[in-house]
């Protein structure tokens, strides 16, 4: 979910396939977000100072995002406890 500051309301993707990986050769870590269809939707790599916020249902944070690279607040909705906790880890690991 990606929040529109003018309409001050979250816009939904839908189901979307989230992850956050460290690339082998560089050692960076970078968040990517695919639709169902595999088109990728946010790919950024994590920045100094960038923190996650663990909500009871999702994951909060501030990124850069779309072509513009225009910084908005984005939400991963994660309604299992066990997988949100997981990810959770797995964002904060590759700070």
């Amino acid at each position: 979910m990606i929040f529109n500051t003018e309409e001050k309301s979250w816009k939904d993707f839908g189901g979307v396939q989230f992850r956050a990986a460290k690339e082998g050769d560089s050692g960076k870590s970078k968040m990517i977000m695919r639709n169902m269809m595999g088109k990728v939707m946010f790919n950024s790599y994590f920045f100094k100072g960038i923190k996650f916020e663990k909500l009871p249902k999702g994951i909060k944070f501030v990124a850069p995002f779309g072509e513009k690279n225009e910084v908005k607040m984005i939400m991963a909705k994660i309604t299992n406890q066990a997988e949100l906790d997981k990810f959770y880890n797995k964002l904060v690991s590759c700070i």
